[in-house]
């Protein structure tokens, strides 16, 4: 059976990521297929997000690895055994913060949720500082300790399957990713779906029904989104590790993974107008809300 915790150099070091076989151009030239589209959109859609996000440093070195890096990897053919170096970067970058992510996201759903049962104290202090620690120090070990994803341009993904003439994917195993991708599958809608049922179940504390449903809505909206991407990617993930799957649900993995640390801030940018006031206020202008307000009162000053 396949060796599977180890540490990452010792892990690189193992015969069957051997790519001694041809030069880095070789291995390129003949393994590796160029993709301008995926590469051009990766970069893209990277730099866009990352303006936005600039604030949320996981989210933006995740961008780094699976938008820029990728995209550059795509977008020049790369194989793993054409840089090996780069590939291992990119690969446990991209490990790294999709473990940050989606605890951080589990972390402040739980968060949300002791504040709206008035056990906010629960996260206070330390208890926080810990949470966060404890989040870095897995994401790290998970890095460190199991088999990192790599690059590959003609199957349009990161995988832990390098792609090597001789080898199969059984020798490539993470068990440790699969429970995350599990975990992260079940247990973050359930999470979600908490955080709803509480905001309804407390609905009746505001006095204006219409205030009520149109938090509500928002609530349920971010969440849904939100929800759906986290769950998405790990389901495509874990379905490619069980069995064959089309290119086009590979090619949808890896845009998901990029989504999951790029569109929170869209989202909550386009459905929260208190994120939008506070971005108002960054860029030196005055919120919408809070214009309307004053012109409102002069109107009034002057009659």
């Amino acid at each position: 059976m396949a060796v599977q915790i180890r540490f990452i150099t010792d892990t690189l070091a193992a015969p069957e990521y051997d790519c001694s076989a041809h030069t880095p151009q070789e291995w390129t030239e003949q393994f590796g297929e160029r993709q301008y589209v995926l590469g051009t959109w990766s970069i893209l859609f990277a730099t866009v997000c990352q303006i936005m996000h600039f604030l949320a440093m996981a989210d933006m070195c995740g961008l780094t690895v699976t938008g820029h890096l990728f995209g550059y990897a795509a977008f020049n053919g790369m194989h793993f055994c054409s840089d090996v170096l780069l590939s291992t970067i990119m690969g446990a970058g991209a490990f790294c913060f999709w473990c940050v992510s989606t605890c951080t996201c589990a972390l402040l759903v739980i968060n949300r949720i002791c504040e709206l049962t008035e056990r906010v104290t629960w996260f206070q202090g330390w208890r926080s500082t810990l949470c966060l620690v404890s989040i870095l120090v897995y994401s790290f070990g998970e890095t460190l300790w199991t088999r990192p994803v790599f690059p590959n341009s003609a199957h349009h993904t990161m995988a832990f399957y390098p792609f090597i003439p001789g080898h199969t994917p059984d020798e490539y195993p993470n068990l440790a990713n699969m429970v995350h991708n599990f975990c992260v599958s079940f247990f973050v809608p359930n999470l979600y779906f908490v955080l709803c049922s509480i905001v309804r179940k407390n609905s009746h504390r505001f006095q204006d029904s219409n205030t009520t449903q149109a938090l509500q809505a928002k609530i349920f909206t971010q969440a849904s989104i939100i929800c759906c991407g986290n769950v998405s990617t790990a389901a495509a993930w874990l379905i490619q590790m069980f069995v064959p799957t089309p290119q086009f649900v590979v090619t949808a993995g890896m845009i998901t993974v990029q989504s999951v640390h790029g569109l929170p801030c869209i989202i909550y940018l386009v459905l929260n107008r208190t994120v939008r006031d506070e971005l108002w206020k960054m860029v030196g202008k005055t919120p919408h809300a809070t214009a309307k307000a004053q012109a409102f009162t002069s109107v009034n000053s002057r009659s």
